[in-house]
């Protein structure tokens, strides 16, 4: 009996964090033309309070972006340190199912990229900015009609 308790107290107890691994597109909008840039495989660690997501490039490394949303807060950051709120809700839907909300950032800057259209189950669908060409990470691979339809929503 001893022995069993001893065993017990003795396992190290790990708790994994679930992660889920996705394939997006990235789509990129430059001088009115649309061109799929690469590959990106998606990384999604959940933890109690934060979603950590992971956008590595299957082509350069260098382009992978890291993203932290704070579940009570609301809040997304980048892991360059901007950080963005909700602006609105529910702006556009995808045929998954999907509900995306408008992010802007908190401490607006001329260069800032905004609006994001993110979804804490999707992650990031739309990257833009005055200065930036736009970007869109897409889960299936040929659908420009859906990247047409976010442009008219953000863009008009």
């Amino acid at each position: 009996m001893l022995n069993d308790i001893q065993e017990k107290y003795n396992e190290q107890t790990f708790v994994q964090n679930p992660t889920i691994s996705e394939t997006r597109y990235l789509y990129g909008l430059f001088n009115d033309s649309l061109k799929l840039r690469t590959e990106y495989r998606l990384s999604k660690t959940i933890t109690d309070s934060v979603i950590m997501y992971k956008y590595i490039s299957e082509t350069d490394l260098s382009r992978s972006l890291k993203i932290g949303y704070n579940l009570n807060s609301k809040i997304l950051s980048f892991d360059i340190g901007s950080q963005y709120e909700v602006d609105k809700l529910k702006v556009l839907s995808d045929s998954e199912g999907n509900s995306f909300d408008c992010y802007k950032m908190k401490n607006p800057i001329v260069d800032g990229i905004e609006p994001i259209l993110f979804n804490e189950n999707y992650g990031i669908l739309a990257l833009t900015g005055a200065l930036n060409p736009s970007a869109f990470f897409i889960s299936k691979k040929d659908n420009v009609s859906f990247v047409r339809q976010i442009e008219e929503i953000l863009y008009h």
